[in-house]
């Protein structure tokens, strides 16, 4: 399990955060997938929960052990799959998984057996002894992803990992990450609607830093016959989700955003009249002001196309800064 507690990212060169406040769990033997447009944060993340990068803030536990006071202990959990992947060109895969695997302390017959469950896990037994260089892209990914699961990890890290291929290495890769959810926790980044939604038990969407929804995907969706409502409170909005979950008819409780002046919540109700009422009436008892209850049936896909647009429109106006 990895928990991802408060962690916040400034880089030097930079005022804004790169992350802000980042809070979520990946529990045992589900696939979650980490969705959010280019330059949403997703591969900082991935290299703070990796301990590749310390926070400025925050903390991660990787099956109990903080990876910045116990960093031996917790790599030896997690198996990662950068975007880019550290590959070997003048060797073969088999003895890539070799070199790594002694790298991470496995020795004699439990290297062995290791590279063989790696090799045959991911489709490699065929290509063991071409040369890694002689590979396709779709292989080479494969080849990072043999090279993840070395050390028997209980967490994997895979960060963008269907990036630049074909549409059937694409699928291929898709089941690999399906089979490795059977058995571990899983954290997929993507920009990708489309890979997360297919094999992903639970969302998490990130945006400017922020993490601004996280359930499963069936809940982000608007499902029919219900109704989705966007709450705003004033207040950072600490505790509401949890209440809100309780309230008789609704089914999921989402915080959008959240500061330390209001939180705005996306709440699907099982559309039955009165829900409404029971939701403000709740905050209410709970001394939560309620600035405003509005209708918001937006769809997951929506939600998306309406981040990276936003996301587009940024990055054109720093290039147009760039350009003048």
């Amino acid at each position: 399990m990895v928990e991802i507690k408060n962690v916040t990212v400034h880089y030097d060169s930079n005022p804004i955060a790169a992350l802000s406040d980042v809070s979520f769990t990946v529990r045992n033997r589900k696939i979650y997938g980490l969705l959010g447009p280019r330059g949403a944060g997703k591969s900082t993340l991935m290299n703070v929960i990796a301990g590749a990068l310390e926070p400025t803030e925050g903390l991660v536990l990787i099956n109990g052990y903080d990876i910045a006071k116990m960093p031996l202990a917790a790599k030896k959990q997690i198996g990662y799959l950068p975007e880019d992947p550290a590959l070997f060109p003048d060797l073969t895969p088999y003895e890539a998984l070799e070199f790594v695997g002694l790298a991470r302390g496995v020795k004699g017959e439990s290297l062995h057996a290791q590279i063989k469950e790696a090799l045959s896990v991911t489709g490699l037994l065929g290509v063991q002894d071409r040369l890694i260089r002689n590979l396709s892209r779709g292989y080479c990914q494969k080849v990072g992803l043999a090279q993840a699961l070395m050390g028997a990890p209980d967490v994997i890290l895979l960060d963008e990992p269907t990036e630049g291929l074909d549409p059937r290495q694409v699928v291929e890769i898709r089941e690999l990450i399906q089979k490795l959810g059977q058995t571990k926790s899983v954290l997929v980044s993507s920009h990708v609607l489309a890979d997360i939604r297919s094999y992903c038990d639970h969302i998490i969407i990130l945006s400017e830093g922020r993490v601004i929804a996280d359930d499963v995907p069936e809940m982000l969706d608007c499902p029919e016959d219900a109704s989705a409502l966007t709450v705003t409170i004033q207040g950072d909005g600490a505790g509401v989700r949890e209440l809100l979950g309780e309230v008789k008819g609704v089914l999921s409780v989402t915080v959008m955003k959240a500061t330390a002046e209001s939180a705005e919540l996306r709440v699907v109700t099982d559309g039955a009249p009165g829900v409404g009422n029971r939701l403000t009436f709740a905050l209410t008892q709970a001394r939560h002001t309620v600035l405003s209850v509005e209708t918001n049936d937006q769809s997951l896909e929506e939600a998306f196309l309406t981040l990276t647009q936003a996301a587009d429109e940024v990055q054109e106006a720093e290039y147009e800064e760039d350009t003048d």
